[in-house]
């Protein structure tokens, strides 16, 4: 009996569907059309001059969406008149045209020779922008052939130069690339890591889809950490963005994300909310594939709560009872199954056909589960190398046989019930039924057992990393305690209320701890998303730090970034407390750099903290702000160069530490 298990993959690899049919997408390609009919047209009144090359050159790229075919073929009539002219910029334009739709045709190796010319053009035409987008296209070439390492070296190089230019948008568009290739292998610290780069670029740029496609990739990084919390806000998020900017693909593919994090809490009402609401989003798109997707997730949710639970908790959505929950398992993996076929998706088909043979053993329809069987074994020929398929042949072969075995059992039962055979034979029959059953149900508790203790296990872990910082919480889980480490290069910022206590009085516990949580909340965002450690809150204070556990070159860079977002909150949320009447929390801030020790404090209710003077002069620094602003010491300022816009305060004293150089933060600087 199989006990079905949801891959970690499919939190988030199962809900990237690529779709072309929506409705914007079709206003888009409409668009698209027309300009390349008017290109067309004045290709038609032009001569063999420069300005036809770059007619050719544009037509080209604009076929590659559509046409790759037509694109390769307006790319080497182009590339054949700008050698005839010796136009080395057009030249260069019409190899990387036709290394783009090479790309759309598949043919790796050809885009990377067209490439390869693009680059030797612009390197010696000294022409950086064009090197850095060849660089770039490199690398994702490579990712598509696997090579990781190769694809990271051309981005890195492609990064390198678009900062060297500071074109911002080139700027993004690699970090969030570099986050891709990270996330491929595995190294999910990385991803979050450029991914944030990368967000806090697209909003700078003000490239709202840019934001919304890194709140999603970033909480797929989180979710492949197991940190679902974490994933399910960065989630919810690329939702609200996406439905703001009215792009179907994107709400579709996170409310997919969602349900599936819901469906690994057991919260199954929630999940099929989230599920069925992209069901219907991919109907209206009219995505076969995403159709597909929706259906076999749903399937899935239907067949573990069979699996799963004794009582079935109601809801929207839910079943009366475990067999009406078998069958819509089984109705919706068809719906997947057959529009699978319809989507021509050989990949997505081959994977719910494995849990639908499942569901049918589970219902005795040992007949479908055969056929069904013998199509997976075919897509696996189909998707995998022969190598591969060798190596899990085994595996598949013993479970085929299975099924014609328990068929044989099922035709000689009828045959001898027909004949009416002895009833030893029927009794014997029966016993050793009820044998198996009871085989199977021994096996079936010890494997909800491992599986009840494995999810046990899971909550204790993300419990232990929402309280201590990844690095720490494995030494502890290790050694069963954790080293404190000295960090040299850190940067510290306090948060503290101007006028807490007068304010308390005036307002219920209630809602001095909403108001609290909603400020507090607020910031772990911001801290979360700039790659921050949260240290802890002390009643209204609020403690954050950059460049630990692990160093980060620019942790004072990102502390203060966080400051001024902050900053920019708390503004906000005066003028909305204002309009309404309301009382409001008013702010102080203090940032300080330098060297801290770190680690856990005690042996109950732990928590990680920080020590040293570096804390206390950040301290100080807030108690010698002014209200709303912000304030850093000289050290800190030593690290930002020229990012930020800074008031010079001179030496002021500080209680303890004497006279210290104090700077406000006025905002970001151009340069920045």
């Amino acid at each position: 009996m199989h006990r079905i298990k949801i891959p970690q993959f499919l939190i988030w690899g199962v809900c990237i569907v690529v779709v072309f049919c929506t409705q914007s997408g079709l206003q888009a390609q409409l668009q698209g059309r027309e300009r390349l009919d008017s290109l067309e047209n004045a290709l038609k009144r032009t001569g063999k001059d420069t300005h036809r090359v770059r007619i050719l050159a544009s037509l080209s790229m604009g076929y590659s969406d559509y046409d790759a075919g037509l694109g390769l073929k307006r790319a080497e009539e182009g590339l054949a008149l700008s050698r005839q002219l010796a136009y080395t910029t057009g030249t260069a334009r019409l190899w990387n045209a036709l290394a783009v739709n090479y790309i759309n045709s598949g043919n790796n190796l050809k885009a990377l020779h067209a490439l390869n010319q693009a680059k030797s053009i612009n390197e010696t035409s000294g022409n950086r922008l064009y090197l850095a987008q060849n660089l770039g296209n490199m690398g994702l070439v490579y990712d598509q052939m696997g090579d990781y390492p190769k694809s990271l070296d051309y981005l890195f190089k492609a990064l390198k130069i678009f900062e060297a230019i500071n074109d911002k948008t080139g700027i993004a568009n690699q970090y969030g690339n570099i986050g891709n290739i990270y996330s491929r292998m595995h190294n999910y610290r990385q991803t979050i890591y450029y991914d944030s780069l990368a967000l806090v670029r697209h909003r700078e740029n003000n490239d709202l889809e840019g934001v919304a496609i890194q709140l999603g990739n970033l909480g797929n990084a989180w979710s492949d950490l197991e940190q679902y919390d974490r994933a399910l806000g960065f989630y919810e998020q690329a939702l609200e963005q996406f439905r703001k900017l009215e792009m179907p693909e994107g709400i579709a593919r996170n409310l997919n994300s969602i349900a599936v994090i819901y469906q690994i809490r057991k919260d199954f009402p929630t999940a099929f909310s989230y599920q069925f609401q992209a069901l219907e989003t991919y109907r209206k798109m009219g995505s076969l594939s995403g159709i597909s997707i929706a259906c076999g997730n749903i399937g899935l949710y239907y067949y573990r709560i069979y699996q799963d639970f004794k009582i079935i908790p109601p809801g929207k959505y839910m079943p009366m009872n475990k067999s009406q929950c078998l069958a819509l398992s089984r109705d919706y993996l068809q719906r997947c199954a057959d529009t699978g076929r319809l989507a021509q998706d050989p990949g997505q088909l081959y994977y719910f056909l494995e849990f639908l043979t499942m569901v049918k053993e589970e219902t005795g329809d040992f007949k479908g589960a055969l056929q069904d069987i013998k199509e997976y074994n075919h897509l696996k020929d189909s998707i995998f190398s022969i190598e591969s398929q060798v190596k899990v042949e085994q595996l598949t072969t013993e479970r085929e046989l299975a099924l014609k075995d328990k068929q044989i059992i099922i035709d000689r039962l009828e045959v001898e019930k027909k004949r009416q055979r002895e009833l030893f034979f029927i009794a014997g029959i029966l016993v050793l039924i009820v044998v198996l059953f009871l085989i199977w149900r021994s096996l079936r508790r010890e494997k909800k057992a491992h599986h009840d203790l494995a999810l046990e296990k899971e909550k204790s872990d993300s419990l232990l990393l929402n309280i201590l910082p990844g690095q720490v919480a494995e030494e502890l889980k290790e050694k069963g305690a954790s080293d404190a480490r000295f960090h040299s290069d850190v940067t510290v910022l306090f948060i503290d209320f101007v006028g807490f206590t007068n304010i308390t009085e005036k307002m219920t516990p209630a809602d001095l701890v909403s108001e609290l949580d909603y400020c507090f909340a607020a910031f772990d965002r911001i801290v979360t998303g700039l790659g921050l450690e949260k240290i802890k809150t002390v009643g209204d204070a609020y403690i954050t730090a950059g460049g630990l556990p692990e160093p980060q070159a620019d942790h004072a860079i990102r502390v203060v970034i966080a400051a001024l977002e902050i900053q920019q909150f708390m503004i906000q949320y005066r003028q909305q407390r204002e309009q309404a009447g309301r009382s409001f929390f008013d702010f102080r801030i203090g940032i300080n750099s330098g060297s801290v020790v770190a680690g856990i404090v005690g042996i109950k209710k732990f928590a990680y903290d920080i020590w040293g003077d570096t804390v206390n002069l950040a301290a100080r620094m807030e108690q010698n702000s002014e209200p709303g602003k912000i304030n850093i010491s000289g050290s800190t300022r030593a690290l930002l160069t020229d990012h930020f816009e800074l008031e010079y305060r001179g030496k002021i004293e500080a209680k303890n530490k004497g006279a210290v150089d104090m700077y406000f933060v006025l905002g970001r600087s151009g340069k920045a």
